[in-house]
């Protein structure tokens, strides 16, 4: 993703980080979050905020949870894209979306810290 500077130079908004793709619930790419494997700042950064993408009502995870199983009787809530894939789970930012499968599953959380 280009983004241009002040002095109009474009660059990569994502450049040396590891990219995870943030799709909505059917599956389509909406936004992208990275990670820097080294020390640089910020450690994490997301797309910005769109038409289309709001990280704030995003369940991460969530379609490829539910490409695994479609009925899970159960989800463990992390914090972060990072941790999520270390635990092959979903993550959860509130407030919990609407669209989120019937019957709701058991909720367990997981903080980092």
């Amino acid at each position: 993703m280009l983004v241009t500077n002040d002095q109009g130079r474009s660059y990569d908004r994502f450049r040396e980080r590891v990219m995870f793709p943030i799709r909505d619930k059917r599956g389509r790419v909406i936004g992208f979050g990275g990670r820097v494997l080294g020390d640089a700042l910020p450690k994490y950064l997301n797309s910005p905020e769109t038409d289309i993408f709001h990280k704030g009502r995003q369940l991460y995870g969530l379609y490829e949870a539910q490409q695994d199983n479609p009925e899970p009787p159960r989800l463990l809530v992390v914090e972060g894209i990072w941790t999520s894939w270390r635990w092959r789970s979903t993550t959860l930012i509130m407030p919990w979306p609407r669209w989120v499968p019937r019957p709701r599953p058991t909720i367990s959380s997981c903080c980092s810290g």
